[in-house]
């Protein structure tokens, strides 16, 4: 992910290339007046990857979620992240709605960033951690305009979670994930604000 721009016109671009061939898989960006709002992502398998992201687009004005992409068969067009998660997207989750006066403003994914791995080679290294059982912590920041003021959420939710609802038949077709369908699988923190931290894990 490469940032540039002024905080007040914040662009952010990803790429995701395969690495044996050098074929570019998938090419998105956007920035905080169009095209999304994307600041982090993971890469939850091989193929998969998960990013966070506030588009508030004009038929789902204000829509947050969690988008899944699908890159053994992405589109390596250039396209916004709003425009990618409304024609390409393997699956969509959705967050919960919240009050009229408030908005999302923000998404941020703490989690290791990769998801592959090899086993250990030292022979005493006891066991490896299963890549799906890794838990994510989505850092949300809403801001209540009414009161200008911000509220911040800390929600907890594990790699394997999303990765049950995702899967469907190869069909070309969005799965859409209301947030009362996963709701149940998740843990919300309320009033509690990440510190920022400069680590591997933090992208």
């Amino acid at each position: 992910m490469i940032w540039s721009g002024s905080s007040s016109m914040k662009i952010t671009e990803i790429w995701i290339w395969d690495w044996k061939t050098g074929e570019l898989k998938l090419n998105l960006y956007g920035s905080y007046r169009g095209g999304g709002t994307v600041r982090s992502f993971t890469i939850l398998s091989e193929q998969r990857i998960l990013i966070p992201m506030v588009t508030g687009g004009v038929t789902d004005p204000g829509a947050d979620l969690l988008a899944i992409f699908d890159c053994s068969t992405g589109d390596p067009t250039r396209r916004t992240y709003q425009q990618a998660y409304e024609t390409s997207a393997r699956a969509v989750f959705h967050l919960p709605q919240i009050a009229r006066t408030a908005t999302y403003a923000r998404i941020d994914l703490y989690g290791n960033p990769y998801s592959s791995h090899g086993p250990p080679e030292e022979p005493e290294v006891p066991f490896v951690y299963d890549r799906n059982s890794r838990l994510l912590v989505f850092e949300i920041a809403v801001l209540v305009s009414g009161r200008c003021a911000w509220n911040h959420y800390m929600m907890f939710i594990s790699a394997e979670t999303l990765e049950c609802h995702s899967k469907h038949n190869d069909v070309p077709v969005t799965k859409t994930i209301g947030w009362a369908d996963w709701a149940i699988e998740t843990r919300i923190i309320t009033g509690h604000r990440m510190i920022y931290s400069a680590h591997i894990s933090h992208m």
